[in-house]
């Protein structure tokens, strides 16, 4: 009786068609999501100048993750000529911690812009991990659109035109952000917001203004920059120090919606407005730039820190008016949400005073401040963050922190959001035997690299990657001829070994020739 045919084969063809149409039809949703966003921008309303070549080198730090850049370049108040700009990740002092790569508009190196005119650049293949940061090189000459305060550190000016030295001499530090207007990164879409606000937003702490350089405040002690740390999504910088709500309106045209895939709008604004304008005003200011806001992003406001001081006001007029904001803010603000920031800042029994140590000039949050506003507002945003289906990779800890410069060494790696199909490079170079056990934790083995600090990089199927700086520390392998238990005798061990064997042997023939001489 001939058996029937068994239908396995046909199955397992099923099996593997239909699970090829699916996995084709996520990596075409994958593709799909796929979009420039913006991963670095910084408000620039005023103006510098250069009369004669200068190149300039920006340390930048990149919020979002990424296969490719576009940077955009804004004149100041008048024409500005660009001959030629580049992008490298940031070593320190000016150097550059890899190749530059050249920088086109248009298929030309250059551009001549009129003035407050952005010119973008052509996509850049630069890829970009979150928390990166580049050295934005640009001779120019002309106007240069700028902000206000010296809040880029490790930014430097030379004469003539250096674009792609690697390793200058050293420059005239130069740390207003000038000329970069937006660093958009193209990567999986996510979410993208943007800060809006005053000189507490951008920044100021109690750094020079201009370009006298004493003294400089960071950016990466702003609370966007804190938040954004926490949040692992950009929060960008659109803050101008010294405005008012009724500015921030009037420049929405080119301080937020130049920006692609903006998805919330943070926004801090009217502590300048209190010694000219009535609560009432001001709520009505608010309420015409939410209204502006409301079609490109979710709003979500801030209160008004706490003021000791008021220069040309009478002060008490200056107190009931913030607190009549807050209450307005607090209870009538048609948004998505409100971050206190004046609850985590205040003295208890007193909120017109900042608790000890957060305040800085009675008006201006201390860096200690301002790492509690973006505590707060990452606390405030996270359930957004969380339930928008984001899922970038973190590392936290490596266990060993060091291994042979031959490789070879077992690694594990322990962080979030970590993908079976995740690839792990240190110092550059891959490793092999990636397992990863779940979201959590993962294992490896080290390739050949230099001695030396090395990052490490992660990268999921999804294009999300995260870097540990200097995770992993490469050293010399030891020397075989030296190593072992018996090291300080100049012995090679295995010769050691192949003594006694020796030895026995040699007494074991001795003992057959006596045997036969005897016989």
């Amino acid at each position: 009786m001939r058996k029937p045919r068994s239908k396995r084969p046909l199955s397992t063809f099923a099996t593997s068609f239909f699970v090829s149409l699916g996995s084709l039809a996520l990596a075409s949703s994958v593709q799909a999501q796929v979009v420039f966003q913006p991963g670095f921008h910084q408000a620039l309303q005023v103006s510098v100048s250069t009369s004669t070549r200068t190149t300039y080198r920006t340390r930048i730090p990149i919020g979002r993750g990424g296969s490719r850049l576009r940077i955009s370049f804004k004149a100041g108040d008048g024409s500005l000529t660009l001959h030629s700009a580049t992008v490298a990740l940031a070593g320190t002092q000016g150097k550059l911690a890899s190749a530059p790569v050249a920088v086109n508009f248009n298929g030309s190196p250059g551009f001549t812009s009129n003035a407050r005119e952005r010119v973008t650049s052509d996509p850049i293949a630069f890829p970009v991990s979150f928390g990166n940061e580049l050295y934005v090189s640009f001779d120019v000459d002309g106007a240069m659109a700028a902000s206000n305060i010296n809040a880029f550190p490790d930014s430097y000016a030379w004469a003539g035109g250096s674009v792609t030295a690697q390793n200058p001499s050293a420059g005239t530090p130069f740390m207003q952000a000038a000329a970069v207007d937006t660093i958009d990164v193209e990567g999986p879409s996510s979410i993208a917001m943007v800060a809006l606000g005053d000189s507490i937003t951008e920044g100021y702490v109690s750094g020079n203004v201009g370009n006298y350089v004493s003294r400089n405040d960071d950016y990466r002690n702003s609370w966007p920059a804190i938040a954004q740390g926490l949040l692992r999504v950009p929060v960008v910088n659109g803050a101008v120090s010294g405005q008012g709500v009724f500015e921030a309106t009037a420049r929405l045209q080119t301080e937020v919606f130049t920006m692609q895939g903006l998805t919330d709008c943070l926004v801090l604004i009217g502590t300048n407005d209190l010694g000219g304008s009535t609560a009432d005003q001001i709520d009505a200011g608010l309420s015409a730039l939410f209204d502006k806001l409301r079609p490109v992003c979710r709003i979500w406001v801030g209160t008004l820190l706490p003021k000791e001081q008021n220069c040309c006001v009478n002060y008490a007029t200056v107190v009931a008016t913030r607190i009549a904001v807050n209450d307005w803010i607090r209870h009538q603000a048609k948004v998505n949400g409100v971050i206190d920031f004046e609850a985590v800042l205040a003295q208890t029994g007193d909120v017109n005073r900042f608790a000890a140590g957060l305040g800085e000039d009675g008006i201006h949050p201390s860096i200690a401040g301002q790492r509690i506003m973006g505590q707060e507002a990452a606390k405030m945003l996270s359930p957004l963050v969380a339930s928008s289906g984001v899922a970038e990779p973190r590392i936290e800890a490596i266990r060993p922190t060091s291994g042979a410069s031959s490789g070879g060494t077992a690694v594990a790696i322990t962080g979030v959001n970590f993908l079976p199909g995740s690839t792990l490079t240190i110092g550059g170079v891959p490793v092999v035997h990636v397992e990863v056990s779940d979201s959590n934790n993962l294992t490896a083995t080290t390739g050949p690299r230099d001695p030396g600090p090395a990052d490490i990089v992660l990268t999921n199927p999804d294009g999300r990657s995260a870097t540990m700086a200097l995770g992993f520390t490469y050293v010399t392998s030891p020397d075989p001829a030296t190593s072992g238990g018996c090291s300080g005798s100049g012995a090679n061990p295995s010769l050691l070994l192949l003594v006694p064997v020796l030895v026995f042997i040699g007494s074991r023939a001795s003992t057959r020739r006596r045997v036969r001489s005897t016989a």
